[in-house]
């Protein structure tokens, strides 16, 4: 029996949009997370499945013993799936016997600690269904117990002892086949394969020996063992999901580097202190906290400075914490208030392609295609687009980008080193540089960071530009 449980997504066809792999690779998020949880952050999903996601972080983030919870039954997953594998390579009539009381001994034990998960909106849908089939269950474990009673007895062994059928490789429910089999003066053959074997011969003998024990076992795997539903084996990708994603943050806590869950803003914005890079979380001593300020009036923003300055880095922190917002998880941030946006997309520069068209060609092209159908509910990110031609011509094409992100509404940062560029209305940002020409790694707008930096270059000469306004007024 096999029915679907999931609390990851509470419907999956309810989905905004997709993320290319491109933009999650060149955001480095494997370097976070490992594929798997990538390739689901992938999938942004509609605002109902982000906020239930986010009940459930907020309940693992804020108290430690859910994440501990969801790591046992994790491993009672694990349990019951190797138990159920054991019992489909199970050759005999006294292997099925003795493994089919198993898996449902593992399956049972796994209910119980579902129906003890902490109450959300997604796992209390889990729960409600797991009632429906109650009544099957108590069967089912009633007569669990009665059989493993009887074949405890015959074995002189408790099943329940240590965790049976927890390997595929020998372990417990080999030691009490083998003592069943023993105490009848057989040995137990050993099978170079990884399941439990007992040939039939020596099965009939045993069943011989012992019928009404295995009339008993019979008519449970042909009767209530079928109450034993394998769905709940799907749950362990939800948790892979939650506990994973959830260890990274927690990590980051750990280290004294922040973590909140975003206020969800109701019109297009994204403001936020504090902000780091996660790609960054594994080099505390790299990370410089930053601040985002856009909103329907500065939507778009020109990232400047010197190179190996912070602008790449700012431009992952953006967008990687904007993805894992909408997919329901913390922020790498003090504190944040961020819009729902349907899309996100990153250009980040390319090698040289052997195909006739060059760089620039290919690069433009995608953007082209992406500005065809963007809108005020997109972010794009461009990190140095435009360096696979001229200065004049990348300035031009930036120019018009600009032009036309401001016309549809859509969020943007451009990091470029192109410095003549006409940006017309979009916000100018730099990284600060000490006077001594020192990266600071922080990014404020240009022209906070041209006064700060002329005002460092003043003050290592002893001067003010309050006296030069007033030398140059006499």
């Amino acid at each position: 029996m096999k029915s679907r449980y999931s609390f990851l997504d509470l419907d999956t066809t309810k989905t905004i949009g997709h993320i290319n792999d491109c933009t999650l690779r060149d955001l480095g998020l494997t370097s976070v997370f490992d594929a798997s949880i990538v390739s689901q952050l992938a999938v942004i999903p509609d605002g109902e499945t982000a906020s239930a996601r986010r009940e459930i972080m907020e309940a693992i983030i804020g108290e430690r013993e859910n994440y501990a919870f969801l790591e046992e039954l994790r491993i009672s997953l694990a349990d019951f799936s190797r138990a159920c594998k054991v019992y489909d390579e199970s050759a005999s009539d006294l292997e099925r016997a003795f493994s089919g009381t198993v898996c449902a001994e593992r399956f049972c034990g796994a209910l119980s600690l579902i129906e003890g998960l902490m109450d959300t909106k997604l796992t209390v849908a889990i729960k409600e269904k797991i009632k429906k089939q109650k009544e099957n269950v108590n069967i089912l474990r009633d007569e669990t117990k009665s059989i493993t009673s009887k074949l405890s007895a015959v074995s002189n062994l408790t099943l329940t002892h240590g965790r049976v059928a927890v390997s595929d490789t020998s372990g417990d429910l080999s030691d009490i086949l083998s003592s069943v089999i023993s105490s009848l003066g057989f040995e137990l053959p050993r099978s170079k394969g990884s399941a439990v074997r007992v040939y039939p011969e020596l099965s009939g003998e045993v069943k011989r020996v012992f019928p009404d024990l295995f009339e008993e076992a019979d008519r449970f795997l042909k009767g209530s063992f079928a109450f034993v539903d394998r769905g709940i084996i799907d749950l362990r990708d939800d948790l892979d999901f939650y506990l994973r994603t959830a260890a990274a943050f927690l990590s980051a806590k750990e280290k004294g580097l922040p973590v909140c869950f975003a206020e969800v803003a109701d019109s297009p914005m994204y403001h936020a202190e504090g902000m780091i890079d996660p790609t960054l979380i594994k080099h505390v001593d790299r990370i410089v906290p930053n601040s985002v300020r856009l909103d329907r009036e500065t939507h778009v923003a020109y990232l400047m400075g010197a190179n190996g300055g912070g602008k790449t880095s700012y431009l992952r922190g953006v967008a990687s914490n904007l993805i894992f917002f909408l997919c329901g998880l913390p922020v790498f941030c003090c504190s944040a208030q961020i819009f729902p946006f349907r899309s996100v997309v990153a250009f980040f520069p390319k090698e040289e392609r052997s195909f006739n068209s060059g760089r620039f060609d290919e690069e433009k092209s995608r953007i082209d295609d992406y500005i065809s159908q963007a809108d005020q509910y997109g972010f794009a990110f461009f990190n140095e687009v435009f360096s696979g031609t001229g200065e004049v011509r990348a300035e031009s094409e930036l120019e018009n980008l600009t032009h036309v992100l401001f016309q549809k509404g859509t969020f943007s940062i451009i990091v470029t080193h192109f410095m003549r560029v006409n940006a017309g209305k979009a916000m100018l940002l730099a990284v600060k540089v000490s006077a001594e020409g020192k990266r600071l790694y922080e990014v404020a707008p240009a022209e906070e960071v041209l006064s700060s930096y002329a005002d460092d270059v003043l003050k290592k000469y002893g001067l003010d530009s309050e006296s030069l306004e007033k030398e140059e007024s006499t």
